[in-house]
């Protein structure tokens, strides 16, 4: 019987997290993937004909940067892992 709550108690402390692996490993890449796509990328080739593949790629991403404000681990001067959960925690669910 005292099982019960133990069991409860990590499902509710798993909650936050399944839900931002749910978000940033899932739904927010393909969303950033399907406007890529479908938007930036012909924006990019319709408005800088005569750039090369190293251009657009560099244009693209620079676009999907401002518009959906992510950066890379990468390209980030946070790179310690539980630093940066920290600071995801802090940011997107501390409100």
């Amino acid at each position: 019987m005292r099982r019960k709550p133990k069991e409860a108690l990590e499902i509710l402390k798993n909650v936050e997290r399944w839900n931002r692996d749910g978000l940033f490993n899932g739904t927010y890449p393909a969303a950033i993937l399907h406007d890529v796509k479908h938007n930036i990328l012909p924006q990019v080739l319709q408005n800088q004909r005569g750039y090369t593949d190293n251009q657009i790629a560099a244009s693209v991403a620079s676009a999907a940067n401002l518009k959906y404000s992510t950066i890379p681990i990468s390209q980030s001067r946070i790179t310690m892992k539980f630093i940066r959960k920290i600071f995801n925690w802090v940011v997107f669910f501390n409100r």
